[in-house]
C-alpha cells in the first residue's frame, strides 16, 4: 500500500495531535498529583478552621492594620494550612489548637513576630515560634 504525500501529511498531523493530547494529559495528571487531592471536611472541621482564620485576622487588625490586605490575608490562609497539614497531621487535635493559640497570642503581643509573619514562609514562622525565638515580655 503506497500513500501519496497528502495522506501521509494528514496521518502525521493526526498522530501529532494524539501525541500532544497524551502529553498534555500526563502533565495535567502530574500537576494534580503534586497539588494533592482536594478533600471535603465535615462541618465541625470547617467551622473550627474558619474560626482559626478569623482569630488570626482579628489579631492582625488589633495590631494596627486597618484591614487585612490581600497579601496578609493570603499569608494567614497559608499559615493555617501549614499548621493543619504539617503540624497536626490534618486533624483538629490539641496540637493544632495550641499552635493556633500561640500564633494568635504572638500576633497580638509581639511586633517582631507580626513583621516576620507578613514577610516569611509559614514553615519558617511556625518553626521559629515553636522553637521559642520570640520573647513576649
Amino acid at each position: 500500500m503506497i500513500l501519496d504525500k497528502t495522506e501521509v501529511t494528514a496521518k502525521a498531523k493526526d498522530l501529532y495531535k494524539k501525541w500532544k493530547a497524551m502529553i498534555e494529559r500526563r502533565v495535567e495528571l502530574t500537576t494534580q498529583m503534586q497539588e494533592g487531592v482536594g478533600v471535603d471536611y465535615d462541618q465541625e472541621t470547617i467551622r473550627l478552621r474558619d474560626k482559626s482564620l478569623s482569630l488570626m485576622r482579628e489579631s492582625l487588625v488589633s495590631r494596627g492594620l486597618s484591614s487585612p490586605t490581600m497579601e496578609s490575608e493570603e499569608q494567614i490562609r497559608r499559615t493555617e494550612v501549614y499548621i493543619f497539614e504539617n503540624k497536626s497531621k490534618k486533624l483538629l487535635n490539641t496540637r493544632y489548637k495550641r499552635i493556633v493559640r500561640k500564633v494568635v497570642f504572638a500576633l497580638r503581643h509581639n511586633q517582631t513576630f507580626v513583621s516576620k509573619f507578613l514577610s516569611q514562609k509559614p514553615s519558617e514562622i511556625i518553626e521559629d515560634l515553636l522553637g521559642g525565638k520570640f520573647d513576649f515580655n
